[in-house]
């Protein structure tokens, strides 16, 4: 069976590149799509006009629509297959999680439940979208789709997060193989990613280990158990050819080609792409860093996303993503929370909300963030932006005969004696 990837044009600010060239995990959204599709046995199609719909039942996908490959497989085991239908899924931890700014359908069902539901449809017989515009095809099926509920299974694991003033927040964090959605904004990259590990780990335990997985989530619901480190380090995948200093600790993991990770570095959770590199002492957690990438000693990245062939060396760096072939410097700060209410970002030209108190910023390819840039949550820079401080800031010129045991202050690029500002007063 064809399954017709729909071109669409949607392009991602600020990226300004197709939707599914997007990172996800270990490559792309449509390397995982193509990837998914022959794994079940179809063939997969790039639909750029009506010319590419052939005789016999398909799947037709949006580039903009992410689809797994449980919940793919699971919506073709359980649709009636002389019907038009559109993939469907419950409201749950999962669905919610990259549900805002998400341009999917959202409806009560018949048994009162909210159901979301993805641009992804079966067709009985693709022939008969030949004569339609390519970019009509979506809402012809549309109207003419039955919405199909796909049962889906999910952990959740509560994560604690900052604590602002006296409110206390956690965050219910999903474990799943079934995860669908719509990508219309870089925060749905960002949290695609976030969900990559389960998603990958399970279908990977699927395959390599059958039986394995339904054993692990069964003990996850019960609870993780207090050996549970042993457990995490047990769930790495790690390339033969990749490099792990032996002081180095990862976990619940996967390790590409040719990589490398530090001394008493910290990994967990995370894509490390071939040959990229984590430096001595860094942290990375729950985070996607894509060939060629490069972490630098010391350097903490958590829930956060780089392309590949870039550069981070910063204290700190939270639920940000980093475009292609871009450096972030050491002092470049990222704020990543606002004190009330969400974080707001911007999309088509509007200002709306994240749907969380917690968010980076994203910054496009080919950037070059120097140091004491302050960039406020939310905000996203274009491609080819070079960023740096005011040259006012820094102590560029050193006069001669500078007094000796008194404070001396930067002003205009120089010092001067603390007793000279304006305003002094002793």
């Amino acid at each position: 069976m064809n399954v017709y990837i729909l071109k669409t044009g949607v392009r991602i600010e600020p990226f300004n590149e197709d939707v599914h060239l997007s990172v996800f995990g270990n490559g792309s959204i449509l390397k995982y799509l193509v990837d998914t599709i022959e794994s079940l046995g179809h063939k997969p199609v790039i639909a750029e006009s009506d010319r590419d719909f052939e005789s016999g039942a398909g799947v037709i996908i949006c580039d903009r629509v992410f689809v797994s490959k449980k919940l793919l497989r699971d919506f073709l085991k359980s649709i009636d297959k002389s019907k038009i239908n559109m993939l469907g899924v419950y409201r749950s931890v999962t669905s919610a999680y990259n549900l805002p700014i998400m341009d999917v359908e959202i409806s009560r069902v018949e048994d009162g439940k909210e159901g979301i539901f993805y641009s992804c449809f079966y067709h009985p017989d693709c022939s008969k979208l030949k004569g339609i515009k390519i970019e009509e095809v979506e809402s012809v099926l549309k109207n003419q789709a039955t919405r199909h509920i796909t049962n889906t299974r999910e952990i959740t694991m509560d994560m604690r997060l900052p604590s602002i003033r006296e409110r206390q927040y956690l965050m219910s964090f999903p474990i799943t193989s079934s995860v669908g959605g719509h990508i219309n904004h870089w925060i749905h990259i960002l949290r695609l990613n976030h969900l990559a590990f389960g998603i990958r780990w399970l279908e990977y335990i699927y395959t390599h280990i059958p039986g394995t997985a339904s054993m692990v989530l069964s003990a996850l619901r019960g609870g993780i158990p207090s050996s549970h480190h042993d457990l995490l380090k047990r769930m790495n995948v790690i390339d033969r050819e990749a490099e792990i200093h032996p002081s180095a600790y990862v976990e619940a993991s996967f390790v590409g080609k040719g990589a490398k990770i530090g001394a008493n570095a910290l990994v967990r959770n995370s894509f490390i792409g071939e040959n990229a590199e984590i430096g001595d002492g860094a942290t990375v957690l729950n985070c996607t860093i894509s060939d060629n990438s490069y972490i630098s000693d010391a350097t903490a990245i958590i829930f956060s996303t780089v392309y590949p062939d870039s550069s981070v060396s910063n204290v700190k760096i939270q639920m940000s993503l980093i475009g292609r072939n871009t450096f972030i410097h050491q002092w470049c700060s990222f704020l990543d929370a606002r004190f009330v209410g969400d974080v707001m970002v911007t999309h088509k030209g509007n200002t709306v909300s994240s749907g969380s108190p917690f968010l980076g910023s994203c910054i496009g390819h080919n950037c070059t963030m120097a140091g004491k840039v302050l960039i406020m949550p939310g905000r996203t820079i274009p491609n080819n932006i070079t960023m740096v401080m005011r040259p006012d800031e820094t102590i560029s010129y050193i006069p001669d005969n500078l007094p000796q045991n008194v404070p001396l202050v930067r002003d205009n690029g120089t010092l001067v004696p603390l007793s000279r500002l304006k305003g002094d007063k002793k």
